[in-house]
């Protein structure tokens, strides 16, 4: 196994992650004390069928709490949680640092934006763009500069089509 040679951890905005916590919260009173809603008991298959809302709704709040890179000799990966993505060594193409604009990827998380990119989206200002066959990546990160050298060092050192 690889030694990490770069980590990196950005974490969703607070505001985010309340909705999250309220929309849990809602649903567990749902559940357990729809009186205090005013609302009559919803019976055992929706009790039920709303806690496995509730799970789903817990297991997507942790895994986009926060954006997770690392790069190794062999790799760089990103993962929000169980969703993970693994790039292995001289896969790429080319990588260019770009700013980050909202507009395209319109919200955090695994997102699809402009000509088909697919982007682990996480606040920071900028991010790198991966080209890669057959798709273009674009991953956030407050690192940008150091992470593209990282990388054009241990794992573009012959393929590797400098900007």
């Amino acid at each position: 196994m690889s030694n990490i040679i770069y980590k990196e951890k950005i974490k969703t905005p607070f505001i985010l992650t309340s909705v999250y916590l309220i929309i849990i919260v809602f649903l567990l009173v749902l559940i357990f004390s729809p009186e205090k809603l005013n609302l009559r008991s919803l019976g055992l298959l929706m009790n039920i069928l709303f806690l496995l809302v509730v799970f789903i709704n817990l297991l997507l709040f942790w895994s986009f709490s926060s954006l997770k890179i690392y790069l190794t000799s062999d790799y760089l990966q990103v993962n929000f949680g169980i969703f993970k993505k693994r790039f292995l060594k001289n896969q790429f193409k080319t990588v260019i640092i770009e700013d980050f604009d909202f507009k395209e990827w319109r919200s955090y998380g695994i997102r699809l934006g402009k000509n088909n990119t697919l982007g682990y989206i996480a606040p920071a200002k900028q991010g790198l763009r991966l080209k890669v066959q057959p798709k273009d990546y674009f991953i956030c990160t407050n690192n940008p500069q150091q992470l593209k050298e990282l990388m054009e060092k241990n794992l573009m050192a012959n393929n590797y089509a400098k900007d």
